[in-house]
């Protein structure tokens, strides 16, 4: 039990949990290794079985007459009896073989093959093969190249297509499933109302059963191809090292759960393979290393790009997506795209209100939206894409320097060109009806419009939400790109003389700061008002923490 402020709990509980987890993983795999000449061969086969096992469960009760350790066992609660458990199994099997080829170092080539099966999938589609192959080609091997690329250290031409699958859904995806739930006096737990009086003498009601999941025997893998065209470089005798990688990505048949079949009366949804999704980018990899006497130089930096769009979206699942669901969907565009209203400043005066269209709740203060399909009134037809939630582009660097016997790295990445979804956030800061009532809110609620602040964006204060200011609209899209220096480090190695004096092999000092500095936009209409744009659901970001290591080999 316990009493803080308003927040108080009279009741006290223990829960007794008990949880068996077994996981098996047994492999074979058979490799062979020959030459021919100047040709090597590589031959590997093998089998591996997964296997994981599950059970658990847990009681809890209330009200014990003495808090004491010997006596709060779980039969002496007198009140708020609750059990609960459950099991999860699946097996997977998998065949594989590979084989890679190399001649002379300039010509390489590699195949693979697999065959999994895994029990989480329908009957009729346990099993599925997936293909790969690679080739490449190291031209600066290639001796009627060498006057032409003798600036290279490496240059090879890659490309490569395969397949994977993925089988990450519940266990029992496939599977009909029924619960019998008698009763709750929970306002949070669903009535499954399978009890019934049927007689009309009360007492104990018989129970049936209600269906929570439809079947789907024909629940297959989720499969994605992929091409990959490459290039690795290395010039300045090899002080400058590369690789560049275009690629195209086509995923089909993804495993999604969407909760349309509820609706209609069949349960609680069933397991499907649902859209496809294309995706396209480049990935740049540049590593440059110096030595100019006792000082050390080393800068490695990744910087990629990717573009999604949805190809294919089944019709009975396409308003599980954002869109109208009818002509104005999500085909063409990001999984990540965000549909809603665009929010047109906040009204000033009701000779704005009058002169705009038909907006139920407006009043000075108030959000204004645009009347998209000007056809005099605010609702659902007003609505357009307003953001995609995936970066235009990425980025991350090391730089690492030594001199003598201190070292120094950093490291820092960032995202460019995403948009954030910031509703939950905002409800918080800016909206008092969004929230609850005796909790905290954000500081720029003193900032809020009034008849005297009128150069605020924030809304006025409201205890109701008369305008429906919870709508999804641009009012919650903000600017997600960041650059962050995510971590320093310095240190100093002791010199050997020194460490052989006190009897040790190595000692290393160092001094290490980790989420030192987020820069973002915090200016323009699309300024991000929270506190980190990596963790926009939490009203925490991540702590900076400093720390100090000595590390001793004897």
């Amino acid at each position: 039990t316990y009493k803080s402020g308003f927040l108080s709990e009279d009741k006290n509980k223990v829960t007794n949990l008990a949880n068996y987890d077994s996981n098996w993983n047994i492999s074979n795999v058979l490799q062979y290794v020959f030459d021919l000449g100047k040709s090597n061969f590589d031959f590997m086969i093998g089998q591996e079985t997964i296997a994981h096992d599950g059970n658990h469960f847990s009681a809890s009760r209330r009200v014990f007459a003495l808090e004491t350790t010997d006596y709060m066992h779980i039969d002496a609660g007198e009140e708020d009896r609750d059990n609960g458990g459950n099991g999860s199994h699946n097996r997977m099997l998998s065949l594989f073989g590979k084989t890679n080829f190399n001649h002379d170092n300039r010509y390489l080539a590699s195949f693979t093959l697999r065959r999994d099966a895994s029990s989480v999938f329908g009957v009729n589609n346990r099993w599925a093969t997936f293909p790969a192959f690679s080739v490449g080609w190291v031209l600066n091997n290639e001796n009627f190249l060498s006057e032409i690329l003798s600036g290279f250290s490496q240059l090879k031409l890659r490309y490569g297509w395969g397949q994977n699958g993925n089988s990450q859904i519940d266990n029992y995806a496939h599977h009909q499933m029924y619960r019998s739930f008698y009763d709750s006096d929970s306002p949070w737990n669903w009535n499954f109302g399978t009890a019934y009086d049927f007689t009309g003498e009360g007492g104990t009601l018989p129970s049936g059963f209600i269906r929570t999941q439809r079947e789907n025997p024909d629940l297959r893998w989720e499969t994605t191809s992929q091409h990959n065209f490459g290039l690795d470089f290395g010039i300045l005798n090899s002080k400058l090292m590369g690789s560049f990688d275009y690629y195209l990505k086509y995923t089909r048949d993804i495993l999604m759960r969407p909760g349309y079949v509820a609706t209609l009366g069949e349960g609680a949804g069933m397991w499907l393979n649902g859209a496809d999704i294309d995706n396209k980018g480049f990935e740049l990899t540049l590593n440059y290393r110096e030595q100019i006497g006792e000082f050390g130089l080393d800068i490695s930096g990744v910087f990629w790009h990717n573009q999604q769009i949805m190809v294919k979206v089944p019709e009975d699942v396409i308003n599980n997506f954002p869109g109208d669901g009818k002509d104005d969907n999500i085909l063409g565009r990001p999984r990540s795209s965000m549909y809603g209203y665009v929010a047109d400043g906040l009204f000033q005066s009701q000779d704005e209100i009058d002169a705009h269209a038909t907006q139920l709740g407006a009043a000075p203060g108030r959000i204004r939206y645009k009347d998209l399909n000007d056809d005099g009134k605010i609702d659902n037809e007003d609505r357009t894409w307003i953001g995609v939630g995936n970066p235009d582009f990425e980025f991350g660097t090391t730089v690492a320097l030594d001199w003598k016997n201190f070292d120094f790295t950093l490291f820092f990445n960032g995202v460019i060109g995403n948009d954030l979804n910031v509703r939950g956030w905002k409800g918080w800061t800016d909206f008092y009806f969004l929230g609850t009532v005796g909790e905290n809110y954000g500081t720029r609620m003193l900032d809020a419009w009034t008849p005297t602040n009128t150069e605020s964006t924030i809304p006025a204060l409201a205890l109701n939400n008369n305008n429906d200011e919870g709508r999804f609209s641009t009012y919650f899209i903000e600017n997600g790109s960041y650059v962050k220096i995510r971590n320093a480090e310095i240190g100093y190695t002791l010199p050997g003389n020194i460490v052989n004096r006190l009897n040790m092999q190595h000692a290393r000092l160092s001094l290490r700061a980790d989420n030192i500095l987020t820069l973002m936009k915090t200016w323009g209409d699309d300024a991000y008002t929270g506190l980190d744009p990596e963790t926009p659901g939490n009203m925490y970001p991540l702590p900076l923490s400093i720390s100090i290591g000595l590390n001793v080999t004897f």
